[in-house]
């Protein structure tokens, strides 16, 4: 009696472990623009079709990028850059040059700790900006993974 329990729990937990399929799927790749990599963007993928989300995929400094649990289907992809407010990029990359050395540090620590230390993405065309002008697509399959090399032109 005792071997037959041990026995239907057994099998109870292995039929317990058997993993459920994801039906979504990935998405890797990268972003470059004229050679460079269009670093610390976002993407963003609009679904053409009813019912489905949209999905943010933010790409690294390096213009990389890779995320899961994507429901499937086609998708148009827009792309946003990461840019501080203009008033303060030269506040942010200037100091005078005679400043006390320690002051620039602080100032740039200061600087940091608000934008972080990632460089503004690169400059890219403004087509890739909106929904309606962007010619980037992908189509995501239920629990495949979808690699992309996106290369932005004038």
């Amino acid at each position: 009696m005792k071997r037959i329990m041990i026995v239907s729990i057994g099998l109870v937990l292995l039929v317990g472990c058997g993993g459920t399929r994801n039906p979504n799927g990935s998405l890797s790749g990268t972003i470059t623009y004229n050679g460079k990599p269009v670093n610390g963007a976002i993407l963003h993928l609009h679904p053409s079709g009813e019912g489905t989300t949209g999905v943010n995929v933010p790409v690294t400094q390096e213009g990389t990028f890779n995320t899961s649990d994507i429901p499937p289907g086609e998708y148009k992809i827009v792309v946003e850059g990461k840019k501080p407010p203009a008033q303060m990029v030269e506040k942010m990359t200037k100091f005078p040059k005679n400043m006390d050395p320690a002051k620039k540090a602080a100032m740039e620590k200061s600087r940091d700790e608000v934008f972080g230390k990632e460089a503004p993405t690169i400059a890219f065309p403004n087509k890739y900006k909106k929904v309606e002008t962007s010619d980037l697509k992908c189509t995501i399959s239920q629990g495949k993974k979808e690699n992309l090399s996106l290369e932005l032109k004038d």
